[in-house]
């Protein structure tokens, strides 16, 4: 036998499998040590958490390991700890991040805690703007919902039951950070449940999933998903069981019960129900000949989902209906911006396509149809899909969030374990063809998109900005329409995969006109919507109707900056004394830059405790001998060499009860803005 048939053999026993798995959670509960390690000076409580967490880790690992059997009961008690510990750390963790940033994340999570606070109060939210939510509960002007004519949503986007969680809480007198705690508790709920459903040797990864970053992110960030993965898990339980006389009454109809209370939630898990029901459909087509019989399970389920859905929505539909339609389908009526990480992204990000938004949607019908059609003909091999098939969708959608793609993994895992594999269906071979087929249909359709070229070319001309700050408050660009109609552009920045509040027109510019071309000078409405100058940003311009985006290529305000050395001095200084300093041109990298006649400016200031401060110390460079003249001035500059350097000098004349802060940049030299500032050197000078 060779090392390698062995090494199949270890792999393949549950028992190995189960004790790598704990042993990996092990190190999990050693990274939430690590995470709240960051917090324990400014809260030292934290570091009694932050210890036993990493002792916890290293002791799982260590009965991991030592453990013979998946079923031993030192593992099962090192598994229970484990996931108590990693409940009691995600709320750590949780409080840790709303003490830095008590503020939401997203305007979902306040429009939901709002409509909260107004059903508490017998208010039907559908009928309310849920603009106020901003200010009460501390929404970035980055987080809201931007529409493409430049405003906001203001309704209510969700089912009824997104806010009804959250109206105990304003029974009870708890509104800041409800919402959040809400969150938490449904992630936490949806931990224990995987452990709870996940056969012994796969248990573990209820710890490792539930410990993603990206899912506490979520949590505590301001994605209300985490609300209906309980629901969804639950409902993922041996769906394919539904009606079994065998089981509980309780379990029989557990599955369209709690999926209908997830559709209650949010949208985005809508189309599991249709899959499920022609996955029954499917089943009994297979035993009974009988056509009413065929149907019977599947319209059963599809009543009671629906009935479970009508519920808590039945209150707001029957006050105001119209409203209420109109609400739960915000996210589809809303002409709300293109974002995300799909294929939008290639009219994002890379300028292809953008003049027709109505593509995006047709594509996205078209994965809906695809989608049902090849869950009908793969049912063999995808009839455990059901419920992660959705994210398929959303990968097409002009809003394709993060979200999307992976809150619907918990059931998946679920769905996996508990549901059986079907015969029925049609071969791989023919399942291959037929989603080749469609794919070559989608990318067709994709292509078309294309040609719909985005109706503006934008260039970036020049940028004003705030200095040492290092934002960009003001931007002046060249626009150029070409298309044949008259166009009345809506302008944001895109930074970091976002975009910010829509910036002001300054110069009066509303329309361009066929094929005219026009400058425009765009001021930042607020701080929040200020690029830094340290990265790279696009500016977008939306249109309305038609509905398109159109961006600029990326805009990079800072192609190098300024390494200082010394990076520090810890001593005190005395006055009279030469402090050379050598600043270096570097890239992106820290490398150096070998390029000579660059201006380098030299400035220094004092942070005052009450204000800012001149400096009064010398700066000369080392071109320049006649340094008596600098006293106090700033900023002075020096020319690079051959080697990109210049060496300033400084000479300490006053003493100061607060150090002088030096710091170099670079100035743009034909847009004139500064950039590429060094780090901050501070000196404290002494008497000689």
């Amino acid at each position: 036998m060779t090392v390698s048939d062995q090494t199949n053999i270890v792999l393949d026993s549950k028992p190995t499998v189960a004790r790598l798995l704990w042993a990996t959670v092990g190190f999990v509960v050693i990274l939430w040590g690590l995470r709240i390690a960051d917090y324990v000076t400014s809260l030292s409580w934290v570091t009694l958490f932050c210890v036993l967490a990493i002792g916890l880790g290293l002791f799982i690992i260590f009965i991991a390991i030592l453990s013979e059997s998946h079923r031993s009961i030192e593992l099962r008690w090192a598994g229970i700890s484990a996931l108590a510990a990693s409940i009691i750390l995600l709320g750590v963790w949780a409080y840790l991040q709303v003490y830095q940033i008590p503020g939401y994340g997203t305007d979902e999570l306040a429009f939901d805690q709002y409509a909260g606070v107004l059903a508490a109060h017998w208010h039907n939210p559908y009928l309310t703007s849920m603009l106020p939510s901003f200010r009460r509960y501390d929404v970035s002007p980055n987080s809201y919902t931007f529409l493409l004519n430049g405003g906001v949503v203001s309704k209510l986007s969700y089912p009824a039951l997104s806010f009804l969680f959250y109206v105990p809480l304003e029974w009870v007198g708890i509104d800041q950070q409800g919402a959040v705690v809400v969150n938490l508790i449904a992630w936490a709920v949806s931990i224990i449940l995987m452990y709870r459903l996940l056969p012994r040797e796969f248990k573990a990864l209820s710890v490792i999933v539930g410990s993603f970053s990206v899912y506490i992110g979520y949590a505590v960030g301001g994605v209300t998903d985490a609300l209906f993965v309980p629901f969804a898990i639950l409902a993922a339980y041996q769906w394919d069981r539904f009606g079994s006389e065998d089981l509980s009454f309780v379990r029989r109809y557990l599955s369209p019960v709690c999926l209908g209370l997830a559709m209650a939630i949010k949208q985005n898990i809508w189309l599991v129900l249709p899959l499920i029901c022609l996955a029954l459909f499917l089943e009994d087509r297979e035993v009974f000949s009988s056509h009413k019989m065929q149907r019977k399970k599947a319209l059963k389920y599809l009543t009671i989902a629906v009935v479970a859905f009508i519920i808590p929505n039945l209150p707001f539909i029957i006050d105001a209906p119209i409203q209420w339609f109109d609400g739960i389908l915000q996210p589809v009526l809303a002409s709300a911006v293109p974002a995300g990480q799909g294929i939008i992204g290639f009219s994002l990000y890379l300028g292809l396509g953008g003049g027709s938004l109505t593509i995006y949607t047709v594509i996205e019908l078209l994965t809906v149809i695809m989608i049902v059609l090849g869950y009908a003909i793969g049912y063999r091999y995808l009839k455990q899909l059901a419920f992660f098939l959705p994210a398929y969708v959303f990968f097409f959608a002009t809003r394709s969030f993060g979200s999307y793609f992976v809150t619907l993994l918990p059931a998946l895992l679920i769905s996996v374990i508990s549901v059986k594999r079907s015969n029925i269906g049609l071969s791989k071979a023919t399942i291959v063809r037929y989603f080749v087929g469609m794919l070559v249909v989608m990318v067709a359709f994709f292509g078309i998109g294309i040609i719909f070229n985005s109706p503006f070319q934008i260039n970036i001309v020049s940028i004003h900005t705030t200095g040492e700050v290092q934002t960009v408050d003001q931007v002046t660009a060249i626009i150029t329409n070409e298309t044949n109609k008259t166009l009345r552009p809506y302008f944001s920045i895109q930074e970091y995969g976002t975009v910010t509040a829509f910036w002001n027109v300054s110069n009066n510019i509303t329309t361009v006109a066929p094929h005219q071309t026009v400058t425009v000078i765009l001021d930042a409405p607020n701080f929040y919507a200020m690029p830094p100058i340290t990265g790279g940003f696009q500016l977008v311009a939306y249109t309305s109707n038609p509905g398109s985006v159109s961006t600029s290529s990326v805009f990079i305000a800072q192609q190098y900056h300024i390494k200082i050395y010394p990076d520090a001095i810890n001593k005190l200084e005395p006055l009279g004394k030469v402090i050379p300093v050598e600043a270096q041109l570097v890239n992106q990298f820290n490398q150096p830059v070998h390029l000579s006649g660059i201006k380098i400016y030299f400035s220094q200031i004092v942070y005052g405790q009450q204000g800012l401060l001149p400096g009064y110390a010398v700066i000369y460079s080392n071109s320049d001998n006649e340094y008596t003249k600098y006293l106090g001035t700033s900023p002075v500059h020096g020319i690079t060499n051959s080697s990109g350097q210049v060496e300033f000098y400084i000479v300490g004349k006053t003493v100061f009860r607060d150090p002088v802060y030096f710091e170099a940049d670079l100035v743009n030299t034909t847009k004139l803005y500064p950039y590429g500032y060094s780090e901050i050197l501070t000196v404290r000078f002494k008497q000689s």
